[in-house]
């Protein structure tokens, strides 16, 4: 078997924390800024799937969920991304905030060239490369980097039900993009049981969008070329938390978001859909 290299673990334990905002540690849908110093760490132990969308993508197994948080007056800290409330009513909430894109993961560079190699072919298209060469040659995608934003959120409660919208835009100098993400959340309780639905879309504009889900120049050496555009990504979410004990907990969590059709364009995806799922244990401290 080949030697697993360093990106690979590094885009693992990149997974490890996109599946984050999934769970949530003393309850799984609570957007309330605590007003005194807290925190806490949770480590959950089980079983998940970070899914690939690209053709012959590999799906990166999730066994471990660690996942940690600092309360401080108005300033708060979740995992990789911070935060600072500006405004905090019984119904109302708005805070500046940071947080991590991790578009990137979608893209392992050492599967690109085979995922494109693939979608050409199964696109029917005829591409010619020059004499003495093969195709393979003339593809060369550039890695998408994770890159990492700052925006503000805004949180309206009412009951059981809570509004998510956040402005984010590039502050790492990577793709110089915005993404505008909006969450609608239901929470239901029986017994020790809690259920969460979120409702989500993404808006993605044109730099961020033809970043991560393009094909440019240096991709394909100009053969083919694809600029998605600003584009709305759709998802679904369900989680689950099951209260065994003060500290300890059975969870699962499901995501699924839908790909927009421009970037199949790209000829780097197999599917439209891309999931991440995990069930098992959390502990907290």
């Amino acid at each position: 078997m080949r030697e697993l290299s360093m990106t690979y673990w590094r885009r693992l334990l990149s997974a490890l924390m996109l599946s984050f905002p999934l769970l949530s540690t003393p309850t799984i849908a609570t957007a309330d800024t605590p007003s005194a110093t807290a925190g806490n760490m949770s480590v959950g132990i089980g079983l998940g799937r970070y899914s690939s969308p690209l053709f012959g993508g590999n799906d990166l197994p999730i066994y471990l969920l660690p996942r940690w948080s600092y309360y401080q007056d108005r300033f708060y800290i979740e995992d990789l991304d911070l935060g600072f409330n500006l405004i905090e009513t019984p119904s109302f909430s708005w805070d500046i905030t940071t947080k991590q894109s991790f578009d990137g993961l979608l893209f392992r560079q050492d599967e690109m060239q085979d995922s494109l190699l693939s979608g050409i072919a199964a696109s029917n298209i005829l591409i010619v490369a020059p004499t003495g060469g093969s195709l393979r040659d003339l593809l060369h995608p550039a890695e998408r980097h994770l890159s990492y934003l700052g925006g503000s959120s805004v949180f309206w409660r009412f009951g059981e039900w809570q509004l998510k919208s956040a402005l984010h835009g590039d502050i790492s100098n990577v793709h110089h993009g915005s993404e505008w993400n909006n969450e609608l959340r239901y929470l239901t309780q029986v017994s020790k049981l809690e259920i969460a639905t979120t409702l989500g879309a993404r808006w993605l504009d044109s730099d961020y969008s033809n970043y991560y889900f393009g094909l440019g120049k240096a991709d394909t050496r100009k053969i083919a070329l694809n600029s998605p555009g600003a584009q709305w990504l759709p998802s679904l979410k369900l989680e689950l938390s099951w209260s065994i004990a003060v500290d300890l907990r059975v969870i699962g969590s499901w995501r699924r978001e839908w790909l927009a059709d421009e970037f199949k364009k790209s000829y780097l995806f197999d599917t439209n859909t891309q999931d991440i799922w995990f069930i098992g244990v959390m502990k907290t401290w």
